[in-house]
């Protein structure tokens, strides 16, 4: 049995597929960005205070030394009304600290129509009543918005701690690992 992050949804059938005598199996395609399926978070053990949240997959940079586009495709946000939702049910469960995480959480939305962007995500999650603490990861560079910035002094919830891997200091090696941005 193999299987790609894009096919962790169908597992069960898949595992059905194979017990009922199926033979080696080999789910490795990636889905598109409007059938994606994302597994919805729950709470993994009781008295656990903190949490993961993941939000988008995937990555649209295509940097030199990245396999990512090519093992995990392109870029999918979760719709941000089911994130919300997870939060919520984690936060009832006694969770009081999630980190949401992706690839690239700062380009959070840009793949769908009418989607929050990264920000406006932030904000939307920190209005959850009873979560204390709210962490992200991995940012880049490129997607960095004074916005987002912003929501550092603004949300009450959101930890003073920014992961940014700038990669380098050096614009010639930038360039090489084709990284649109220069020191």
């Amino acid at each position: 049995l193999v299987m790609g992050p894009d096919n962790i949804a169908q597992l069960p059938g898949i595992l059905e597929r194979v017990r009922a005598g199926g033979g080696r199996v080999a789910e490795t395609t990636f889905a598109g960005r409007k059938d994606y399926e994302f597994i919805e978070a729950v709470p993994q053990s009781p008295g656990k205070v903190s949490e993961f949240v993941t939000i988008m997959k995937g990555c649209d940079k295509v940097c030199t030394f990245c396999i990512v586009p090519f093992t995990r495709g392109r870029e999918v946000s979760k719709p941000a009304d089911l994130v919300v939702r997870e939060v919520e049910t984690l936060v009832a469960s006694g969770v009081r600290e999630v980190t949401l995480l992706g690839q690239n959480v700062n380009s959070y939305g840009k793949d769908r129509e009418r989607q929050p962007h990264f920000a406006e995500l932030l904000r939307a999650v920190d209005a959850v009543p009873g979560l204390e603490r709210l962490r992200f990861t991995t940012s880049h560079p490129t997607d960095c918005t004074d916005e987002l910035i912003d929501c550092f002094g603004e949300l009450r919830t959101l930890c003073e701690a920014f992961h940014l891997p700038v990669q380098c200091g050096s614009d010639r090696v930038l360039q090489a690992m084709r990284r649109p941005y220069t020191v």
